[in-house]
């Protein structure tokens, strides 16, 4: 995915996550994104399609780690037993020494026709939402604010103005040391008929060769799957559904960021489903839509397994002198009682 519209074409997405918390009732959704960037520019920006005006909020750090932790597999402990054998007679005893102390191994156009509607600071960003029915006029608009817009642009700009649809502007400052960002997420919540994410590209990004990971964290309440949909045609996407079951903290969304202060998330029945996708270049003709899969069961990640290494000794000659003492007891023992 990329809803950007950077402001310098040297700059690249390297990764992006998102998390989409989707409140069926209300018919809201919940949109956290974070990417990291790269290029030798100062300042660059990116652009964020949404059906309805959003409101806007900031997050705050560990987000996306709590989320990582939720979904990480299970260590397990796995003790794997060795038999040996020895006698004690005869036996210098490092043999038992060296075992018992063995140690466990793991695994591991013209501004009036576009409308501002609201422009505000969030975190590291200057965030300026607008709406505009004609991409024209709306590039234009973006070149004198500083944004690059190329006809490739502007004709991805032309796909929502053409469904009404609002734009967030982001500008946002690299870090001039080291030529690249890595920003704290912003959260964009707005109203829409059906969750999605904004997949969209202009078509020189569509067929950008560059590798970059997307992973997306769907909270809703059931488990889902996602389709690219254009208005010409509809496909499934290459996401790979890789972890989904139900959300255990909840506590964790709410308290970061993931939803607008004072809201909160009922962790019973909700489910949470992780999808990661790596494909190069993207099939960005359209913007994904989630809705519940067919598909109920359970995703997993398989278990890490720990293993640890236990020797149990057993001596012979204690076996055997058991075992004569025991014949002999049989041996010699009075008729009588035997029977």
């Amino acid at each position: 995915m990329s809803p950007e519209m950077q402001q310098d074409t040297s700059i690249s997405t390297t990764d992006e996550a998102a998390l989409i918390v989707w409140d069926e009732k209300t018919k809201t959704e919940h949109f956290i994104r974070r990417a990291s960037f790269s290029g030798a520019t100062k300042e660059f920006g990116f652009m964020v399609p949404t059906p309805s005006k959003p409101s806007l909020g900031e997050t705050k750090e560990g987000l996306f780690e709590a989320l990582e932790e939720e979904v990480k597999p299970e260590i397990k402990t796995q003790i794997d037993r060795e038999y040996r054998f020895f006698a004690f007679f005869g036996n210098s005893g490092e043999e038992f020494e060296s075992a018992a102390t063995s140690t466990p191994k793991a695994e591991a156009a013209g501004d009036e026709d576009v409308q501002v509607i609201e422009q505000t600071r969030v975190g590291d960003y200057d965030a300026t939402v607008l709406r505009a029915d004609d991409a024209k006029a709306l590039g234009e608009w973006l070149r004198k604010n500083s944004y690059t817009a190329t006809p490739s642009v502007e004709k991805w700009l032309q796909f929502y103005t053409d469904k009404k649809w609002y734009l967030t502007a982001f500008k946002v400052r690299a870090n001039r040391e080291n030529q690249n960002a890595s920003l704290a997420p912003v959260r964009i919540s707005f109203e829409t008929a059906k969750p999605f994410y904004p997949y969209h590209e202009p078509e020189t990004a569509q067929k950008n060769p560059i590798e970059r990971s997307l992973r997306v964290f769907f909270v809703g309440e059931k488990r889902t799957g996602a389709d690219v949909v254009s208005p010409a045609k509809s496909e499934k996407w290459a996401g790979e559904t890789t972890y989904s079951s139900n959300l255990k903290n909840s506590s964790g969304i709410e308290e970061l960021g993931g939803l607008p202060t004072g809201q909160k998330l009922e962790a019973n029945g909700k489910r949470l489903t992780t999808f990661v996708d790596y494909s190069t270049p993207r099939r960005g003709f359209g913007d994904l839509y989630f809705s519940p899969s067919d598909e109920q069961r359970e995703i997993l990640p398989e278990p890490i397994i720990n293993h640890k290494e236990q020797t149990i000794f057993i001596p012979l000659d204690l076996i055997g002198l058991v075992l004569l003492g025991i014949f002999a007891y049989r041996r010699f023992q009075p008729s009588e009682s035997r029977e």
